[in-house]
């Protein structure tokens, strides 16, 4: 069995803890990019910060699997 090299043990260590990223915030919406499926809270946690910056609510409208994102509605 070949060993793993350092730069493939990182590239597994990072994809495994990477986060959601900002993709679109606006005033009425929120797409965020790399949003796992399963992990909904951390999803949400941080549509409603982008919401918050428009005094609006973060209401959860889908995730796409294959395209790994997240989409919701700021509400008021």
């Amino acid at each position: 069995m070949k060993k793993l090299t350092p730069i493939a043990i990182a590239c597994v260590l990072v994809g495994c803890s990477s986060s959601p990223t900002l993709e679109i915030s606006t005033p009425k919406s929120v797409v965020l990019g790399n949003a796992k499926y399963n992990q909904t809270v951390k999803n949400l946690k941080m549509a409603e910060a982008e919401c918050q910056k428009y005094g609006r609510h973060a209401v959860a409208i889908g995730t796409n699997k294959k395209d790994k994102t997240a989409s919701f509605e700021c509400k008021e």
